[in-house]
């Protein structure tokens, strides 16, 4: 596959008309923020697994312009969010 359609592959995936079913957004929009922090036992909360998603999605953008020495570091792999915290009011604003 070339370059460009790996950009628009990973274009649809987040936001569009994805292969495999709703995007992450058309997912993400119909989540409530008190449903972003909760967790079971031995699990990542959905803004912790959404945190992971937009860091590997940053990863495969900076590899896609050329940037061969950029990595994702092991504390924006699965960063530790505060469930407490106060997140925005939709999810399209985490």
């Amino acid at each position: 596959m070339h370059r460009q359609g790996i950009i628009e592959l990973l274009r649809r995936t987040f936001d569009g008309a994805a292969w495999h079913g709703p995007s992450v957004m058309d997912t993400l929009r119909k989540v409530t923020t008190d449903q972003l922090g909760q967790r079971d036992v031995d699990s990542h909360s959905l803004i912790e697994m959404v945190e992971h998603m937009t860091a590997w999605r940053r990863f495969a953008v900076e590899k896609l312009r050329g940037n061969t020495t950029y990595d994702v570091d092991a504390t924006a792999n699965y960063p530790k969010v505060d469930p407490t915290k106060k997140v925005g009011s939709s999810p399209s604003t985490v």
